[in-house]
């Protein structure tokens, strides 16, 4: 045999392809290519699930790319953080040539209903290559596993938490909401301490303020008696004066008695001047106190407004995992994922 004849019956050979313990899905007809890919669908290995995924429907030019695709209901529980919840994910990672077909750090998320996937391609469309990899049932059969496994570790439920206000987000809020709500359950929390805090220094201001009204009416009391015994000693020395200059002697007894009894009362009156002056003082004492007492409770406020500012609140980031048990797959297999190409040759997702 010559080596020409060789070639080609080999040639005819790799065209002949069956299924074999490998799991290696082979076909006798070869598939007309369009520009390198072809028009109809891989075959599949057995026990492999395939879907299409919808395509925008704006007629053809559609070319479908394999990825592997599942998605599952994950449930959400923690007695500590009084959760039960129930989110469905839907991932499909990209199947490319190399020692690792598919990557779920890769994979996108897909808002798409399972129930909306089809069975058949859409007309006129065009194939990507399917990886080796995807051909070998044994391989394919790990995938499901993996994609378990990957949502367990990458999946968390986060949620934010603040301790000061016993606070912890709802179900899907982010953290500036979360913030958001924050900030007004940190005035509210202000507004009460702040009231407290005034309650706290009333009594102080209130005891404060009735020993000042106390000592106020001493003041007007001691001043109306000062008056008054300035009146009486300026009559006595009047008196005094006008009975010594009408006497028939300079000094007599009697005049000498109401130049005694001034004396007196001038006494009094002196008397009843530094009484007015010490009532002051205590006044003056007193109202320092009160203004002092009050730059305490302005600084108090200041204070107490600067702690409750909610954008310097710490707040804890929590990640609830589910358990293995927990999630549930839907569905799971090879997904052709249609793609457009743009004018500038450029492939566009073009999923609805």
């Amino acid at each position: 045999m010559s080596r020409e004849q060789i070639k080609i019956l080999m040639a005819d050979r790799k065209a002949e392809r069956t299924v074999g313990e490998s799991g290696t899905v082979d076909t006798n007809e070869a598939r007309p290519e369009i520009e390198g890919q072809a028009t109809e669908p891989p075959v599949i290995p057995p026990g492999i699930e395939t879907y299409y995924m919808p395509g925008s429907g704006a007629g053809q030019g559609i070319i479908y790319h394999p990825s592997v695709m599942g998605s599952v209901d994950i449930r959400y529980s923690s007695t500590k953080y009084m959760m039960d919840t129930t989110e469905r994910v839907s991932l499909a990672a990209p199947l490319e040539e190399g020692p690792m077909a598919q990557d779920w750090d890769q994979a996108i998320e897909i808002d798409m209903d399972p129930t909306d996937l089809l069975s058949i391609p859409m007309d006129g469309s065009v194939f990507a290559e399917l990886p080796a990899l995807a051909r070998r049932t044994k391989e394919c059969g790990k995938w499901e596993k993996d994609f378990i496994r990957w949502v367990h570790q990458h999946r968390p439920l986060t949620i934010y938490r603040s301790r000061r206000y016993k606070m912890t987000s709802v179900l899907n809020e982010s953290e500036g909401a979360f913030r958001a709500r924050l900030t007004q359950a940190a005035r509210e929390n202000r507004d009460l301490e702040v009231e407290n805090l005034r309650k706290k220094y009333g009594s102080k201001f209130i005891t404060l303020k009735n020993r000042l009204m106390v000592v106020q009416q001493a003041v007007d009391r001691e001043q109306e008696q000062a008056k008054s015994k300035k009146l009486e000693t300026v009559i006595s020395f009047g008196t005094a004066i006008l009975g010594a200059f009408l006497g028939r002697k300079a000094v007599s007894a009697t005049s000498a008695s109401r130049v005694g009894t001034a004396m007196k009362s001038a006494s009094r009156m002196a008397k009843e001047g530094m009484d007015v002056k010490r009532a002051q003082e205590r006044t003056s004492a007193i109202q320092s106190k009160i203004d002092e007492l009050d730059n305490r409770l302005q600084d108090d406020i200041s204070a107490l407004q600067t702690s409750f500012d909610p954008t310097q609140e710490k707040i804890e980031e929590i990640r609830v995992y589910p358990k293995g048990t927990e999630i549930t797959v839907n569905v799971f297999g090879l997904v052709w994922m249609p793609y457009r190409k743009t004018a500038g040759g450029r492939l566009n997702p073009d999923w609805s």
